[in-house]
């Protein structure tokens, strides 16, 4: 230490970066204190505009949606009245034959519009479940399960069609909207079956809770039993009872019919509420959980069937009721009149009852003559059926939006409760107010509402525009209130009792239409009563159904692949989670597997910030865990290629510069995420392992990130190769060895090194996982990054290819490529069969470097759709990479992916019946949505050389074949350039044609106004010219954060000819190149100078050359070696010699002394507060190591894994060692670490007895001692010294294993540990199987050249020949026009187009406007999952985590720097965080000694006021004599301000009790002796003027610390050194014996 009083710490104990520090810290004069602050990280979160208004979306989704849910329900139901009553009887008495006709005329088509309201959500059943069968493809369905299954739907639509036919047009509206909640009868008793079941088989072993809520459970299913019973007898007591209200045992037969109405309708929902079979006896049982299983395995192939059966039943019943039923009820004398038999058809014998059936239907074509006012009536009624069908949908769709928002409790139960009371009170309302007019037939529903006057001119349309209101007496106000209270309290109130579960919704964020509903989307007119009931319970059922219905198919496939030896078309694995439960806590198992090559410091910054955001967010999540549906598990595994690289003379292995700056970078990270994160982080586990090194570091919140440094002479390297280490590791190893997780629990998200996003790209990406199992993989929206045209065309072509082909994928079928940069993939499809195994075959054909190692992402993803797997596109997870900013970058980039795409694509078109075998979700119908794409991709070139053609014509006015020619040439020229010359020359060329043609596009840009200007506006080309501008704008609308890309549109129009004609040819005509092409470094090559010195070497040992005429003047031999000479005798002669040896020796000197050579700093680019200098430190170090390694494996106790770090040797020990063994000793390697370790803990314990201090910076006596006692103990090495078990095979692999990476390594400290025997053994296996480095064979490299060349001949001579034909078709039809050509005639204009351009026309405009909807129905998905995922609190991790700024990073820089600077008085090794299970109070923060100026003294001053210790303890492995103390730190009061040392008593410090630990015994550790000195000199201290001791310290209990405490006692003394303040330490041991010169 260095200070007042105080001597200097011995160098060995500071840093090197301690002095670099010091210098950096120096005061900046005034005259230079202009700074430059950089420019500030994009966080890319949030705006604060954007999140204001996403939370007020949010808050308003919960009124637009339940408002327009309760809306729709209430405008439904009114139309629905009004309806019914428009095909009542006519109640007024009327001698007039027209208005009787008319009404019967009105009526007729009443019944029509009330069977096309009954048929309309039939028919979109019908529709929608085409379209899943279409596209979403299901299983073989047995008839058994239609016929069962039918048998209740089509009592349902009889049921319905009486209902709402038969019995509502006679009922009072007030009654009809009390009985309606009462078709919840027959699911009241399957519920109360369901409960009953319930409470008896239930175990003895069931909680007290439990049984409880059992019981409670099936009483409130009885009690809705019996209201509904009750509700059904009262309502039926009223209907025909005037005036005697309870004279309800009348026979009638609409009693009847409504009974059995009601019962056959409420039949179709009794799915809904089974849970058991029913059980009636012994012999007889309905097996209904199986028929609810079958059906809902064929949901959407049922629903089909019974939809066009209940169509059919509707049309049937309406016709027997409006013909049959009814028939006496028509009141026109053209109905009743009897007629001649036969003259109404010309037949003879008909009978009457024909004749009047014949004479009701022909009421509905003219009905003996037109009305006006029957008109007008009629269309009217349209339109009410018109708001009724459309409101049902609304309120369909915006109550299963509610659900998928997650405010289904507040948007979707609360409004439909309030439908039927509303509606209730309504009618009650009305009928009162009828009742309150003399004539209350004049008063109609329109008036009641304010719309009479509208409808004014149009006679009697009160009646019909009405509701059918039993007229109360004008007393009768009572009686109507309480008819509306029981009722409600009866039917209503069972109703409610019946779907409690809508209070408790238990479903996922955006969960299919299949698990919310029962029933697909909805039937009949009665919406909020089937919105109520259809609304799933039971999702667990759902769940365990679909379990076992795909565990039988995997059964049957698996014995299927048992007698086939083809396994090429094996099923998938069936997955295992349908639906979360709630019950049971879903965390997943989250890894990060990221890979990284030659990422530049920019791009390691953007990866590493966004591992540090997500360890941030899941840590903040964790207290939370039980309760927050978002949590999850991670852990970071780093695959870095080509991790080492060779020593300049070859002799050893060390990591490379991008390890270093990865290294480097993750305190940055950290700093950039939360200040003052990496200040604090452990240093990382060090292991040795079969494939080079891995790093373990702990984030700042406890998760794991390893890196995985690979040696390629030891592992195979390459992206698809470490995508295959991380998968069998995560996967093979960890899932199936270790069984640290459950498989469906696992998710892998790939990373590239560049990558940036925020956690709540991830979050949205498991939401996916979460609500499909079939979903395989999952990306996000990536934006690419970076400036310059090259960057600019880019993001243009990124927005429009996710904007519209990734959502039109999405939608019709699967995503075909889930980018590698962020995608996640789940566990249970990369081990599936032919996936995970077949992605690690070897590529030994052509197209296989192709397909598998050009584009190994996509690759991976036609595997997983092969076997059935969707993969999926979330707009909404945003993630950020970097894109080529130089065009031959960009240019190689594309040589890879284009011909990968290609392969990967025919791949699956070319096997398209096993994907649409195996896949449900891909369709023929998708499949020929690919083929129509592929085939306009492959004549893109074409197409665009006479988009070019027409802009010379019309710009230039040159003739067809001249501009075909002008246009074709630089084409043709550039592909003889692609077979001819080198790819940078090829590059070369395309960027200059590339601006060539950017100008051509600028006249194509004029052709396409001329022609705009000079046609017809409307004409073919215009038209489309018009629409693609218009979508493509309207879709960056639609995309408000992303609209600044339409402004690269620009660019990228004026590429087009580069992007679809040389990217292309250059792409197709190098598909032989299969080298990586970018992030591709130069070998370094040998030192010039040092190869010009070689080269002079060589020469000279070869014997000269004489070119000498006559005589010469130079004496040496004419074939001596490096002499050479040419001349003409003594009269001119060259002659010159490169003998690098002198002739002569010269005398010997003696060298200059060299300058000591400091040793090179192991240091981040930020200073960290070494953690592992102490035994506090590692403790803590330990502790968040074992907890992080616990989540990984489980079965390890965190104890056992603390006390095998305890043992190892530390990276600064490894290094100490490597110092003192000298030059020219043997590398360290994994086992001699080993034992070099096993010998330091032996001597360790023979050193607590003797501790021998050095005395300098150079190797004491002692050190050297120690070092010659273990090199020879090391030769008497047995496996007795090891604690662990460690085979002779293994040791034999470790003396390879060099260590010399790891002491030349970029790391400041770590523990070193080895892998346990079982993961060793998996590596190996691992690496010798499938990963071990690819041999060259010169052989084989030469036929896969060849093979590859001839691949790309035939390839590009199909796709140059395809678009030759195309081309000469089009030219030919060009000359031709004039006599094959499709003709328009616009505006008068004759206007004739090309038919095969036409034809293009169309199919383009086909394939855009099927993107177009499909990008819609994407960006509507999209904001509904916005919304789910929106909470209302302000800060919400979900809208990112901000990164820190750069100046505040800057100025938290300085003040650690100033830290370092003021601990140079007063630093001792090992300054680690404080333990508050020591019992030690709260020292300082960082520093073992802190010190505290007296502010009045100035700054100059080098007194302190205060001097506090921090507690520490000791190593007991660690050979050095005077390690740290634990001391106690004791606050202390000034005596004196004028900066006066302090005293104390130390019985103020003695415990109170002995059996307290956390009290410190007190010793006397430190003692200073008083002195004196020059008060007035700044260096001085002023004594105290007691004379006595100043303050003690105490000493820790030796019981808290399982190590053994070196104690020491410690004096001052004076000292003539003037840096010290005329004092200094003087250590004493326990014996006393004092050792003056060792500073503490």
């Amino acid at each position: 230490m260095e200070g007042p009083g105080m001597k200097p710490i011995s160098d060995d104990y500071i840093d090197d970066d301690f002095y670099e520090q010091e210098e950096l810290i120096e005061k900046i004069p005034l005259y230079d204190q202009f700074t430059t602050e950089p420019p500030e990280d994009e966080s890319r979160t949030t705006s604060t505009v954007l999140k204001f208004f996403q939370k007020l979306l949010k808050l308003s989704s919960y009124l637009i949606f339940g408002g327009l849910l309760l809306a729709g329900a209430l405008v439904s139901k009114a139309c629905l009245m009004i309806l019914v009553n428009s095909a009542k009887p006519y109640q007024q008495k009327t001698n007039d034959e027209t208005t009787a006709l008319e009404h019967d005329v009105i009526r007729a088509w009443s019944y029509i519009i009330v069977l096309i309201m009954l048929l309309f959500p039939e028919v979109l059943t019908m529709m929608y479940s085409l379209y899943r069968i279409i596209m979403k493809k299901e299983g073989s369905c047995e008839w058994s399960t239609y016929l069962w299954g039918g048998l209740w739907e089509f009592l349902h639509a009889i049921g319905e069609s009486i209902l709402i036919i038969k019995v509502l047009p006679y009922l009072d509206v007030t009654l009809a909207l009390l009985m309606m909640p009462l078709v919840g009868i027959i699911p009241a008793f399957v519920h109360v079956h369901a409960k009953t079941v319930s409470v008896t088989h239930s175990t003895g072993k069931s909680s007290p809770s439990r049984t409880y809520s059992r019981h409670k459970h099936l009483a409130f299913a009885v009690l809705a039993a019996v209201l509904q019973v009750g509700g059904l007898i009262c309502c039926f007591a009223c209907f025909f009872a005037q005036p005697n209200w309870f004279k309800f045992l009348e026979a009638s037969s609409t009693y009847l019919w409504a009974f059995f109405g009601i019962i056959l309708t409420s039949l179709r929902y009794w799915e809904n509420f089974v849970t058991c079979d029913f059980e009636f006896t012994t012999n007889f049982k309905v097996n209904a959980i199986n028929l609810h299983n079958k059906l809902d395995d064929n949901r959407f192939k049922t629903s089909f069937v019974f939809s066009l059966m209940k169509c059919l039943v509707l049309v049937g019943m309406t016709f027997l009721v409006f013909v049959v039923l009814e028939n006496d009820t028509y009141i026109s004398d053209y109905v009743n009149t009897k007629v001649p038999q036969g003259s109404l058809s010309g037949a003879q014998n008909v009978p009457y009852s024909t004749i009047r059936y014949n004479k009701i239907i022909s009421l509905l074509s003219n009905g003996g003559g037109r009305s006006i006012t029957r008109t007008r009536i009629v269309q009217q009624l349209w339109y009410v059926f018109a708001t009724q069908v459309c409101t049902s949908f609304a309120a369909f769709f915006f109550g299963r939006v509610s659900c998928l928002t997650l405010v289904q409790r507040e948007s979707y139960t609360f409004p439909l409760m309030l439908v039927t009371p509303t509606l209730a009170a309504f009618s009650s309302a009305l009928g009162v107010y009828k009742s309150q007019f003399v004539d209350p037939s004049s008063i109609s529903l329109l008036k009641y509402v304010g719309l009479d006057y509208t409808f004014r001119r149009i006679d009697s349309i009160g009646y019909y525009l009405d509701w059918n209101n039993v007229i109360f007496e004008r007393d009768a106000i009572g009686y109507s209130i309480a008819l509306v209270i029981v009722g409600l309290a009866l039917g209503w109130g069972a109703l409610v009792l019946i779907t409690l579960f809508l209070w408790f919704p238990k479903q996922n964020r955006l969960e299919r239409m299949e698990v919310l509903f029962v029933k697909p989307l909805y039937g009949g007119p009665l919406i909020d009563q089937v919105l109520m009931l259809n609304r799933r319970q039971w999702e667990q059922l759902y769940t365990e159904n679909r379990k076992k219905k795909e565990a039988e198919e995997e059964k049957k496939q698996s014995a299927k692949s048992e007698r086939s030896s083809n396994r090429g078309s094996s099923r998938r694995k069936m997955s295992r989670r349908f639906t979360v439960k709630r019950t049971s806590k879903f965390v997943p198992q989250l890894f990060l597997c990221a890979t990284m090559w030659h990422e530049t410091e920019q791009e390691m910054t953007q990866i590493l910030t966004s591992i540090m955001r997500l360890d941030k967010d899941q840590g903040s999540r964790r207290a939370f865990s039980q309760t927050d549906d978002d949590f999850y598990n991670f852990q970071v595994h780093v695959m870095f290629d080509d991790a080492m690289e060779r020593t300049p003379d070859n002799s050893e292995i060390k990591t490379n510069k991008w390890v270093h700056q990865l290294c480097e970078l993750i305190p940055v990270a950290a700093n950039k995420v939360e200040l003052g994160k990496g200040y604090d982080l452990p240093s990382p586990i060090i292991f040795p392992t079969p494939y080079g090194g891995r790093l373990e570091f702990i984030l700042p919140y406890g998760n794991l990130m390893v890196v995985h440094l690979k040696d390629k002479e030891k592992i195979r390297h390459r992206k698809r190769w470490s995508q295959c280490m991380y998968m069998y590791y995560v996967l093979g190893y960890l899932q199936a060895e270790k069984k640290a997780y459950k498989l469906e629990d696992v998710f892998l998200l790939a990373l590239d090194g560049d990558v940036d996003f925020q956690p709540n790209a991830v979050l949205l990406l498991l939401d996916r996982m979460k609500r499909n199992p079939d979903v395989g993989a999952a990306c996000g929206r990536i934006h690419p990054t970076g400036s310059g045209p090259v960057v600019w065309f880019q993001k243009f072509e990124y927005a429009v290819g996710h904007w519209l082909q990734k959502t039109a994928e999405h939608v019709l079928g699967c995503v075909l490529c889930s980018p590698g940069c962020f995608s996640m993939f789940r566990g249970e499809a990369l081990v599936d069969v032919n996936v995970m195994n077949k992605y690690t075959t070897k590529a030994t054909e052509a197209i296989h470097y192709v397909q598998w190692d050009q584009g190994e992402d996509r690759w991976l993803c036609t595997l997983l759709l092969k076997q059935g797997w969707r993969i999926e596109y979330s707009a909404a997870s945003d993630s950020f990479t970097f894109a080529p900013e130089d065009f031959k970058e960009f240019y190689n980039q594309r040589r890879r992916w284009g011909p990968s795409t290609m392969a990967n694509i025919f791949d699956i078109l070319l096997d398209a019946s096993l994907a649409v075998k195996n896949n449900k979700y891909i369709s023929w119908g998708y499949i020929s949505y690919q083929v129509g794409l592929m085939a306009s991709s492959i004549l893109g070139p074409a197409t665009v050389v006479m988009i070019v053609q027409g802009a010379y014509q019309y710009v230039f006015r040159w003739t067809a074949p001249v501009a075909l020619l002008v246009s074709l040439i630089p084409v043709i020229i550039f592909i003889i350039l692609c077979y001819t010359t080198s790819a940078n020359t090829q590059v070369a060329v395309a960027g200059i044609l590339t601006i060539i043609y950017a100008l051509v596009m600028m006249a194509v840009i004029v052709g396409v106004i001329g022609s705009m200007a000079t046609d017809v506006l409307f004409s073919p080309n215009n038209l489309f010219m018009i629409l693609l501008i218009g979508l493509y704008g309207l879709t960056g609308i639609l995309h408000p954060q992303e609209m600044m890309c339409l402004l690269h549109g620009i660019l990228y129009y004026l590429c087009v000819p580069s992007a679809f004609i040389f990217l292309m040819v250059y792409s197709l005509t190098n598909m032989n190149n299969v080298s990586w092409g970018t992030r591709e470094t130069k070998k370094v090559g040998p030192d010039p100078d040092e190869t010009n010195q070689q080269a002079l070497e060589n020469v000279s040992q070869k014997p000269g050359k004489n070119m000498q005429f006559g005589g010469s003047v130079y004496d040496a031999p004419k074939t001596a070696e490096g002499y050479y000479s040419c001349g003409l005798g003594y009269v001119c002669q060259c002659a010159f010699c490169i003998q690098p040896t002198p002739a002569y020796q010269p005398v010997p000197q003696q060298p200059p002394p060299q300058p000591l050579q400091r040793q090179p700093s192991h240091k981040p680019s930020i200073r960290r507060r070494p953690t592992l200098q102490n035994m506090q430190g590692r403790q803590s170090t330990y502790k968040k190591y074992s907890a992080a390694k616990v989540q990984q494996i489980s079965g390890l106790e965190p104890e056992e894994i603390e006390r095998r770090l305890s043992h190892r040797m530390s990276l600064s020990q490894l290094r100490r060692i490597s110092s003192k063994m000298g030059p020219g000793q043997e590398s360290i390697s994994t086992s001699r670490l080993r034992r070099i370790s096993s010998q330091r803990r032996r001597f360790s314990r023979r050193s607590t007895q003797q501790h021998v201090p050095e005395t300098s910076r150079t190797m004491s006596e002692s050190a050297r001692q120690l070092t010659d006692e273990l090199r020879a103990e090391e030769d008497a090495f047995s496996d007795d010294d090891f604690d662990e078990n460690v085979d002779l095979d293994r040791m034999q692999e470790e003396e390879e294993e060099m260590l010399y990476w790891l002491i030349e390594g970029p790391l400041e400290d770590g523990v070193i540990e080895y892998l346990d025997n079982d993961e060793r053994d998996f590596w190996k296996y691992l690496i010798e199987k499938y990963l071990y480095p690819l041999v060259e064979d010169k052989a084989e490299k030469a036929r896969i050249k060849s093979n590859l060349i001839d691949l790309r001949n035939k390839m590009t001579g199909a796709y140059f020949l395809a678009n030759a034909l195309w081309l000469i078709l089009n030219f030919a039809l060009q000359l031709t026009i004039t006599d094959i050509a499709i003709v328009f005639y616009i505006a008068g204009a004759r206007l004739e187009v090309n038919p095969v351009q036409f034809a293009f026309l169309i199919f383009f405009l086909i394939i855009l406007l099927i993107q177009f909807s499909c990008m819609l129905m994407h960006r509507w998905s999209t904001a509904l999952h916005l919304l789910a995922v929106t909470s209302l609190e302000w800060n919400d991790a979900r809208h990112g985590i901000k990164n820190v700024s750069n100046k505040d990073i800057e100025v938290r820089d300085r003040q650690e720097k100033f830290k370092a600077k003021a601990k140079q008085n007063g630093r001792i090794r090992g300054s680690g965080q404080h333990d508050p299970d020591m019992g030690l109070g709260n020292p300082p923060e960082g520093n073992n000694f802190t010190f505290h100026r007296q502010s009045d003294l100035g700054e100059d001053n080098p007194t302190y006021d205060t001097i506090g210790v921090e507690p520490g303890e000791c190593d007991s492995s660690d050979t050095d004599s005077f390690s740290d103390n634990a001391y106690q730190t004791i606050p202390k009061a000034v005596n004196n301000p004028a900066n006066r040392l302090f005293a104390t008593t130390k019985d103020k410090y003695t415990p109170t009790g002995t059996d307290d630990i956390r009290q410190p015994k007190l010793s006397t550790a430190i003692e200073m002796e008083h002195f004196s000195s020059d008060a007035s000199s700044q260096n001085g201290l002023i004594p105290n003027s007691t004379g006595t001791k100043n303050f003690a310290f105490g000493k820790a209990l030796d019981e808290l610390m399982d190590k053994r405490m070196h104690k020491a006692q410690v004096h001052l003394q004076p000292s003539n050194d003037p840096k010290s303040g005329g004092v200094r330490f003087a250590e004493t041991s326990d014996n006393g014996n004092e050792n003056g010169n060792t500073s503490l």
